[in-house]
């Protein structure tokens, strides 16, 4: 069984399909679940089957395109069509994390939080890569996860930040997954670069 995204960006026409064209004997084997991120735009759709006839149907039908990094469904939906029987039909839905978006100001206040941790973790990483001998390499490497566990720690606290991070992913599946990675410092160093530009981006297009 694989996990898939499902192109089709507009859940009426998939749901339409669902109820009109799909056959009945492959439902309590499929879901479609749409997803609560990205937070602008079109969801994302997840698809699974157990059935493989209906996995063709649907990739047919529907661009399919392999989710390499989940197993199931998304802990925190916002639609999903499924057979009665279905494994899936119980699965709660979380409620989405709701939070009271930040003021420009207070997003400047982080803006510049997050280039303080950058410019900590940036000359640390720089010599754990390069430094003149095995110590100063793993003096820096130290320095550098320290930086990396506080970066963490306020990003946690920070629901708006963490939410630009992890590209309006809200699932607790999604979110451990981009963190496991936000912990490396090779990701954190690209990881945070972009995180700085786009909140930077989010604070230029307000009033």
């Amino acid at each position: 069984m694989s996990v898939y995204y499902c192109e089709e960006i507009e859940w009426e026409k998939i749901e339409e399909f669902w109820n009109n064209e799909f056959p009945e004997k492959y439902k309590d084997e499929t879901v479609f679940q749409m997803e609560p991120f990205p937070r602008d735009g079109p969801k994302s759709i997840t698809f699974i089957s157990y059935d493989d006839e209906a996995v063709k149907l649907i990739s047919d039908k529907f661009k399919l395109r392999i989710n390499e990094s989940w197993t199931s469904i998304g802990a925190q939906g916002l639609k999903r069509l499924t057979g009665e029987k279905s494994k899936w039909v119980d699965v709660p839905m979380k409620k989405i994390i709701e939070y009271k978006p930040m003021t420009k100001e207070q997003l400047q206040i982080a803006l510049s939080t997050l280039r303080d941790f950058y410019s900590e973790f940036t000359p640390e990483y720089r010599d754990h890569q390069n430094g003149k001998n095995k110590k100063i390499r793993e003096n820096a490497y130290r320095n550098a996860k320290h930086t990396i566990q506080m970066t963490e720690q306020y990003l946690w606290k920070t629901e708006e930040i963490m939410e630009i991070l992890c590209d309006g992913d809200t699932s607790d599946y999604g979110r451990a997954i981009i963190m496991d990675e936000f912990r490396s410092p090779r990701y954190f160093d690209s990881d945070m670069s972009k995180l700085i530009r786009d909140v930077k981006n989010k604070i230029d297009k307000m009033k």
